[in-house]
């Protein structure tokens, strides 16, 4: 499977109904390290139901060395 591959069907997971799907999905793009991912992730950080979720998406963001402040999240 190409990068290019990965990150969308990783992308897709980010919309399962199963909160470990999620969770899951984050954290494997945190790995990934592909920047394109950074704005899913953000939304997910900002608006999954799922606490461990947006957790895992904080993570991620982090294993990418995004700022979480310049997107105006301070609690994580």
């Amino acid at each position: 499977m190409t990068t290019s591959n990965k990150l969308d069907y990783l992308i897709a997971q980010l919309r399962h109904v199963i909160p470990s799907m999620r969770f899951n999905a984050a954290r494997a793009l945190g790995e990934l390290g592909d920047p394109q991912a950074a704005e899913i992730l953000i939304a997910t950080l900002k608006n999954d139901p799922s606490p461990d979720v947006r957790r895992a998406a904080a993570i991620a963001l982090q294993d990418m060395n995004i700022d979480l402040a310049e997107h105006g999240i301070s609690d994580f």
